[in-house]
């Protein structure tokens, strides 16, 4: 029999837990989230997190089968103009016995960007001449080359120097209104762990 790797486990053990918090009943309402202890919180909000990956999965296939539906319906004919006449495209109105679902197919989707002297704007220019701008803005911007802070920290001290590299750390976060560095409190689901009967979490 072959032995489940780390990640099968790991995936087995969630699956577990979850079915440990589905019937959790919080000890104060939802109006009184305030009064919840970590326990409360953290129970609800992973029962709350899977099921919404569970429904988003759901949702994608059902909303992918809805789409090929309507296009074999264009392609015969069933399909609806518009209610925004100013638009280019058709609807097809799928019927839920209790509700209608409007499945639309537009043919608006537009160049979002292209590039400075590329084959679409020789293209573009060639028909618009000096009021393309009227339509598409060339900007020029400068862009975060590095994903993340920690890489972005390392790469300056390497380059710059550990006194150089701090500096332009420094100038490089971001600020609010009052010119404080800016900074994210980041709730990780994606890292939750399954605990051990009778681990205590050090605080």
């Amino acid at each position: 029999m072959k032995k489940k790797g780390k990640k099968q486990l790991e995936a087995e053990a969630l699956a577990t837990a979850e079915q440990a918090v589905r019937s959790f009943v919080p000890s104060k309402p939802l109006t009184d989230i305030g009064g919840w202890d970590d326990a409360d919180l953290v129970k609800e909000g992973f029962r709350t997190v899977m099921q919404m990956a569970r429904f988003g999965a759901k949702l994608k296939q059902i909303e992918a089968e809805l789409r090929a539906r309507a296009l074999k319906a264009s392609a015969a004919g069933e399909v609806k103009p518009l209610e925004d006449a100013e638009l280019e495209g058709t609807q097809w109105i799928a019927d839920g016995d209790v509700v209608t679902l409007p499945v639309v197919i537009t043919s608006d989707e537009l160049i979002g960007s292209f590039a400075d002297e590329s084959p679409n704007h020789k293209v573009l220019e060639a028909i618009a001449g000096e009021k393309l701008g009227e339509f598409f803005s060339l900007k020029k911007t400068w862009e975060n080359a590095v994903k993340t802070g920690k890489q972005f920290r390392a790469r300056a001290a390497e380059i710059l120097g550990a006194e150089k590299g701090a500096e332009l750390v420094a100038a490089s976060r971001k600020l609010d209104k009052n010119d404080l560095p800016k900074f994210a409190v980041r709730v990780d689901w994606n890292r939750v762990k399954v605990k051990p009967e009778g681990e205590e979490v050090a605080k």
